[in-house]
């Protein structure tokens, strides 16, 4: 089953970053720095989620209980420090970065977080 998890994580993650890199080559067109600033809030989310989804899924199995929660909190704790480190790190040493598109890519890749599954029709089947 931790397969599966894992395989379907990997996917997820896979299409936020390629909706993220699509809604970036659109604003493109609009200004180089809004491009930018969107892929940059969009990376922000996807890098997180995905130390999360290597954390949470590091384990499985009954007797690896105990690791499996740990890796939860874990990624979640991890998810949380390098969202506030990398907001941080753009708002600091990306002097053109335009914070409503920063925002606007951050927001949609949460979005695509709950979307993704109807949009990429990741039907899984478990045993």
């Amino acid at each position: 089953m931790a397969l599966v998890d894992k395989k379907l994580a990997w996917r997820l993650l896979t299409v936020q970053a390629l909706i993220i890199v699509f809604g970036s080559a659109l604003l493109l067109m609009q200004s180089p720095q809004a491009a930018w600033s969107f892929l940059t809030g969009g990376a922000i989310a996807v890098i997180a989620h995905g130390y999360f989804a290597y954390k949470a899924f590091a384990f499985s199995g009954a007797r690896a209980a105990k690791q499996i929660m740990r890796g939860f909190y874990m990624g979640e704790a991890g998810k949380v420090a390098i969202t506030a480190l990398m907001f941080f790190a753009a708002f600091k040493w990306l002097p053109q970065v335009q914070t409503k598109y920063l925002m606007t890519g951050f927001f949609l890749a949460l979005l695509l977080n709950w979307l993704a599954p109807w949009l990429a029709n990741l039907n899984v089947k478990r045993n």
